[in-house]
Order: structure tokens, then sequence, then C-alpha cells
């Protein structure tokens, strides 16, 4: 997700994290998984994601 730099600070991400868990939930999906940055980590801690490596192979 990006939000632009004018529009940083006003919960605009978290509302948009919020929303996409949430329509997650409804749809029974249960793991949610990410790739952060390092801007974006604190975010993502905040509502209980755990730092983790993953790996991906293409075929």
């Amino acid at each position: 997700m990006y939000v632009y730099p004018s529009a940083r600070g006003q919960g605009v991400a978290r509302q948009l994290l919020a929303a996409v868990l949430d329509w997650s939930r409804t749809k029974g999906i249960g793991i949610a998984e990410l790739h952060a940055t390092s801007m974006g980590a604190p975010l993502y801690e905040s509502v209980g994601f755990q730092p983790a490596t993953n790996y991906r192979l293409p075929l």
C-alpha cells in the first residue's frame, strides 16, 4: 500500500489496512501475509503482525 506524503499521519493507511483485514475475515481467509518496508512495519506490528522472512519461487 502507498499513501502520498501529504496524506501521511492522518490514519489513511490504518483505515485501509483495517478494511482489508475485515474483508479478509468475512471471506474466511485465515492468514494475512505481507512484505513490509521499514516505514510500514510499525503500523503492521501495531495490529498484531509478526516479523518473518518469506521466500517464494515463481515457476
